[in-house]
């Protein structure tokens, strides 16, 4: 990994002044209340600090509307995280991970009904109103006034005049709530509107400085360079985008941009949470973000869902993330803005977000997000802190990179000295990182890169011209577009971005950043901070993400009578990637585990089994089967049936029979029947019997363990078990099994039960014949074989 450059700034605030607003408002005589101080629970969103050039006004007015967004805590946030961490293994094994559904998440981990009532009820009677529920219950939100909050969350406002222009408020102590709330409200967020998320948008202006510069590229053509040409476009994708204000001119802007290149199909829609705007001061980022989007995707997508916001407050921004989850409409979410990390931490918006990103990532969604265009350095003041939300884990993290490519063909790619970049203050590295990332507990920032440097940036249209732009406000859509032809190709199903990115995909999947660094970080070989793994080569990384389809396990079972005692034995067939790991019983008047199982009833006649078994991926399967048991006593037909006195009587051809009792079903004996690598030949194993007469059934039990090393999907190794009569031939094949019924799990012994009651009273021989076709062995271990009449 790159080397960290020193810097003068460590250790210094020289971009941010960090000064707790509490100590600016004693001045102005504002009182930190103290009801119910003594039954609070620990702060929900710690006191506002202000950058450098804000400057408190006063105390703010009572009156000043404030909507808040409060965000619950999950029921077993352990559990949705092991079931993310379970599906980056699988994925990692190219594995196609499970997805949870919206109503599997309100099942299992959603904040009950109950909880969530219980924080609207307190809401209400603090006066606020439009209290409302969201559907999947993690967040509640109101509309009030700075008196409500103040009385609510025991905290006092100011007023600040911005280093930006604007008049904001900020709480000056930490919020907190009735102890009664603590163990249902994880935070509250929309106290302060000093810090607000920007868009990382960066027009390119000519200045002779940057001498590798490429020129700008269509949008189309990123689809080329990065290695798109010839795969399917996402005709049928939804991509969302998260955008705020007023989108007519993007509008205008896209569908002139789709006319112009001959372009159409795309379905453009708007869903606004919390309201709307007439702000435009976004529009040229949504106009990227669009155009970029739909370049790289080859042109056309199924449709572009812009989940719009009125502001980019941190409260605006975790209820547009809530609404995009809520939905599950889009598999891959476009996100070209952000916030310094440790701002969105003390604010609440961090632990809220992360809450609503784990769902989305439950449920298969991709938040790709752009890593910001403030180098390694996002909050300005020496800490080396990313931007939120691309540091969470539960999204992609898209950097910049400085572009060479000509005629849509890759040149050289080098780190563009604007991208963000470096490793979380406080976010816990996922798994799926850990072992590629060389070092750290925390969280690395960024996954991948690509073209940012404005120099190299986007031509698109913009107020109806034509004008270039870069910034990682174009590296996050370009991921975007390309990530919708990987769904386009392997399915919406295709599950979170970046366990597929760490685990299935491989070096040679990507172009190597290893040239400059973002200000704090150095590029390197392999990993590192300022481009993540690299820029993805589309046609190279669709051949590694998994096209598996997993199979779900097939419960059956086999048993063997004997009286009323039956030995029950799990015969299931699961996804040899995986496993059983769970398998029980419902006896008809009992109950029992295992793979192997007995049980004794107590009475005769018909009985209803019922298996359950469950594999590794946690799929479930069921079987049903109806044993008819008699009192009368039993005999058995069958000697030496474990093969433990030798061979005789039964008659043996090219059979192996095995004195090792590890390997037996029980005893000390068994045969092996095939498993010559001599080619194709055959194998014999019988023994003449006479079924009694005058008893009402002839079941034929045995155990087998089968084996293959043949990887075909055609039936070419057969094991038969027939009927011979003694006089005539050939009475009956009773079942044939094949290398494609060989065990997932090598050495697993099976029962087997075969009717013989046309047989009673006959002299037969019960022959077990087995043939290979070729090299490729199949084998099948025998043993314990029973011919109970009764």
């Amino acid at each position: 990994m790159k080397q960290r450059i020193p810097s003068t700034r460590r250790g210094r605030r020289l971009a941010r002044a960090v000064l707790p607003v509490a100590l600016l408002a004693a001045f102005l005589g504002c009182r930190i209340p103290d009801a119910f101080a003594a039954d609070a629970s620990p702060a929900l969103a710690q006191a506002t600090n202000l950058d450098r050039g804000d400057a408190v006004t006063g105390a703010l007015p009572l009156i000043q509307p404030i909507h808040i967004e409060v965000a619950l805590k999950m029921r077993d946030r352990e559990g949705l995280d092991a079931f993310i961490a379970d599906n980056a293994r699988l994925q990692a094994s190219r594995i196609v991970p499970q997805v949870m559904t919206s109503e599997e998440f309100l099942a299992r981990h959603a904040p009950t009904p109950v909880q969530a009532q219980a924080v609207a009820d307190y809401l209400t009677s603090m006066g606020y109103t439009h209290v409302t529920i969201a559907p999947n219950r993690l967040l509640v939100s109101a509309d009030g006034t700075a008196a409500m909050a103040r009385n609510a969350f025991m905290t006092s406002f100011v007023q600040v005049h911005t280093h930006d222009g604007r008049i904001a408020y900020a709480n000056i102590d930490d919020a907190r709530i009735p102890a009664a709330l603590a163990d249902k409200v994880l935070a509250v967020v929309g106290l302060q509107s000093v810090h607000q998320a920007h868009t990382f948008i960066q027009r390119y202006v000519p200045s002779g400085v940057h001498v590798e510069a490429a020129g700008g590229h269509n949008p189309l053509e990123f689809s080329s360079i990065y290695g798109a040409f010839g795969i399917a476009r996402p005709l049928n994708v939804t991509v969302g985008i998260v955008t705020s204000g007023d989108l007519s001119q993007v509008y205008s802007d896209v569908l002139n941009y789709e006319e112009e290149n001959g372009l159409g199909g795309t379905d453009f829609q708007t869903t606004n949470t919390n309201g709307t705007s007439k702000d435009t001061s976004g529009t040229i980022e949504w106009d990227l973000d669009s155009q970029s989007i739909l370049g790289a995707a080859g042109g056309q997508l199924g449709k572009i869902v812009y989940y719009n916001i009125p502001d980019l407050l941190d409260s605006s921004l975790t209820a547009d993330f809530n609404t995009i989850v809520v939905a599950n409409k889009a598999k891959i979410i476009n996100v070209s803005l952000g916030l310094c990390e440790t701002v969105a931490k003390k604010d609440g918006s961090a632990a809220a977000q992360d809450a609503i990103l784990a769902q989305a990532v439950a449920q298969g969604q991709t938040f790709a997000v752009a890593t910001g265009d403030k180098g390694s350095d996002e909050c300005g003041d020496g800490s080396n802190a990313p931007s939120w939300p691309a540091s969470s884990r539960y999204v992609t993290a898209v950097s910049g990179t400085d572009l060479g490519a000509a005629n849509n063909t890759w040149n050289w790619e080098s780190t563009w000295v604007g991208s963000g970049g470096s490793p979380s203050l406080f976010e816990p590295m996922p798994s799926w990182q850990q072992g590629i990332v060389p070092s750290g507990s925390k969280r690395a920032t960024a996954d991948i890169a690509f073209d940012g440097q404005p120099a190299t940036g986007a031509i698109i249209i913009a107020y109806l011209s034509h004008q270039q732009f870069g910034g990682t406000s174009l590296s996050a859509p370009i991921f975007s577009g390309l990530w919708a032809r990987m769904i386009a190709v392997k399915g919406i199903n295709v599950g979170f971005a970046s366990p597929l990115i760490y685990g299935a995909l491989v070096a040679s999947d990507f172009h190597d950043i290893v040239k400059n660094g973002n200000g704090g970080e150095l590029a390197g070989v392999g990993y590192d901070y300022p481009s993540g793994r690299g820029s993805m080569m589309l046609d190279k990384a669709v051949q590694d993400v998994p096209p598996i389809i997993r199979n779900k396990p097939v419960a059956r079972f086999g048993y063997i009578v004997n009286g009323l005692a039956v030995d029950f034995t799990d015969n299931s067939t699961y996804d040899p990637r995986g496993s059983i790991v769970s398998v029980k019983w419902s006896f008809g008047s009992g109950t029992g585990t295992g793979s192997a199982a007995s049980f004794t009833y107590k009475n005769a006649g018909a009985h209803t089994v019922k298996e359950t078994v469950t594999d590794s991926f946690g799929a479930v399967s069921s079987s049903t089967q109806v044993i008819t048991l008699s009192s009368a006593p039993v005999t058995q037909a069958i000697q030496n049936a474990g093969f433990e006195g030798g061979t005789a009587p039964w008659f043996m051809s090219n059979v192996y029979r095995s004195g090792l009792p590890a390997n037996a079903h029980s005893g000390n004996a068994f045969v092996e029947i095939g498993g010559s690598s001599a080619g194709k030949h055959s194998d014999h194993v019988w023994q003449t019997v006479t079924v009694p007469v005058g008893k009402t059934s002839a079941k034929l039990g045995f155990y087998l363990a089968s084996f293959t090393q043949d990887p075909s999907t055609q039936a070419n190794d057969l094991l038969h078990v027939q009927v011979y009569d003694t006089t005539t031939g050939l009475q009956s094949d009773l079942a044939t099994y094949s290398n494609l019924d060989a065990s997932p799990q090598s050495g697993r012994w099976e029962a087997h039960s075969l009717d013989m009651t046309r047989f009673m009273g006959k002299k037969v021989s019960l022959r077990f014949m087995g043939s290979n076709s070729d090299k490729n062995m199949t084998w099948w271990d025998l043993d314990d074989v029973s011919l109970n009449v009764q």
